[in-house]
């Protein structure tokens, strides 16, 4: 897994295979196997196979998704 110091984790597992972008924020969540863009952000969701784009905003519960740029989804 590769996670750029500046993103905040908080009370999350992050991996195996996760690709953290600058500034991407993951609260409450387990990802795995996922791509997460810069300045995203992830809230309560468990990701697996997963491609988020820069500054989207994902919350909720989900397995695998694709959210473009600037997406925002709720589950």
């Amino acid at each position: 897994s590769l996670m750029s110091p500046v993103s905040p984790i908080e009370n999350s597992v992050i991996g195996p295979f996760v690709n953290l972008e600058a500034y991407a924020s993951v609260r409450n969540s387990i990802v795995r196997n996922s791509l997460v863009g810069e300045g995203a952000q992830l809230t309560n969701v468990v990701l697996d196979s997963s491609l988020i784009g820069e500054k989207a905003v994902v919350t909720g519960q989900s397995k695998a998704i694709v959210v473009d740029d600037e997406g925002r989804l709720e589950l």
